[in-house]
């Protein structure tokens, strides 16, 4: 059953970005608890205004299905930092508005995403997301990346659920593949998913 999710999500990893006119990246990441795709996908209407969407489906290997997705507007209103409303669904909890900021960042060879978000499920809660990531040059085109992902979801009642993701990858051209590991934190105690990802940028 790995094998076949695995491949399935790999031939779509392989064709989608040729059917969309945007920008962004889709990663398979394939591990001992389960198989996960992260779709990310921009386009932008002219200098100022941003659509963008992430899609997070995952699958574990007793066929469990999870899905987290949003998608929203941006507006540029400095050189590094934007506003956002976007509206994200998740199983569980259906759909929910979120507010926010996001800061941007690229000091080669290290690049830094950061985000603030109120959202409303049910209750108000407060993401907080930081992605950093370093790119090295090896030979040519052919070259090594270390990427790391924290997000943690906060509310009245304390800590919600955190993530925390970590990729270290070779790279050639648009195509990243290495070792992975992903760790969630929630109510029921902490989720070690420990594999390997391929990430294709476009």
């Amino acid at each position: 059953m790995k094998c076949i999710t695995s491949l399935a999500l790999a031939t779509i990893l392989t064709t989608l970005p040729k059917q969309i006119d945007a920008k962004g990246s889709i990663e398979l990441m394939s591990g001992n608890k389960n198989t996960t795709l992260d779709l990310r996908l921009s386009t932008s209407f002219n200098s100022k205004l941003e659509v963008f969407t992430r899609q997070i489906p995952s699958i574990d290997y007793t066929n469990k299905v999870n899905y987290f997705g949003l998608v929203g507007l941006g507006y540029n209103f400095s050189e590094d930092f934007n506003v956002f409303a976007q509206v994200q669904a998740a199983s569980g909890s259906g759909a929910a508005p979120r507010l926010g900021i996001e800061y941007f960042k690229d000091i080669n060879p290290v690049s830094v995403y950061a985000e603030a978000a109120a959202i409303y499920v049910g209750k108000p809660q407060i993401e907080l997301l930081i992605d950093i990531s370093y790119n090295h040059s090896i030979i040519s085109d052919l070259g090594f990346r270390i990427g790391i992902e924290a997000v943690t979801l906060l509310s009245q009642n304390g800590h919600d659920f955190s993530t925390q993701k970590a990729r270290i990858s070779l790279t050639k051209e648009k195509l990243e593949i290495g070792p992975a590991i992903t760790f969630e934190e929630t109510e029921e105690g902490l989720m070690k998913n420990i594999g390997g990802s391929i990430k294709l940028n476009f």
